[in-house]
């Protein structure tokens, strides 16, 4: 979990690095990066840590895409809002060296 721009009383950090099965993901919630306006600044980002997979918030809009080589991932949201969009949560399957990603509609 990483703490979002609205979360001003939350414990924990606004960016984190985990390591699975081999594989480098970088996580941050996306507004320090502008990813309601693009995921260059983003995508620049996850490359600069040395990442696999970047995963990022703040749209809410469920999104898979690779970028230079980096898999780039938003999972949507755990509930529907106003805006009609589906409830969603995202999947990341790692074997042998091999990334799936999918998005799951709730």
């Amino acid at each position: 979990m990483v703490k979002g721009n609205c979360d001003f009383s939350a414990a924990g950090e606004t960016e984190q690095l985990i390591k699975a099965e081999g594989v480098l993901i970088y996580m941050t919630h996306g507004h320090k990066y502008n990813v309601k306006n693009g995921l260059t600044a983003f995508s620049y980002r996850t490359q600069e840590v040395g990442a696999d997979i970047g995963l990022y918030g703040h749209t809410h809009k469920a999104m898979i895409q690779q970028s230079n080589g980096i898999w780039l991932m938003n999972p949507g949201q755990m509930e529907r809002h106003d805006d009609m969009r589906k409830a969603t949560y995202g999947v990341i399957t790692i074997e042998n060296d091999n990334i799936r990603m999918e998005i799951v509609n709730l």
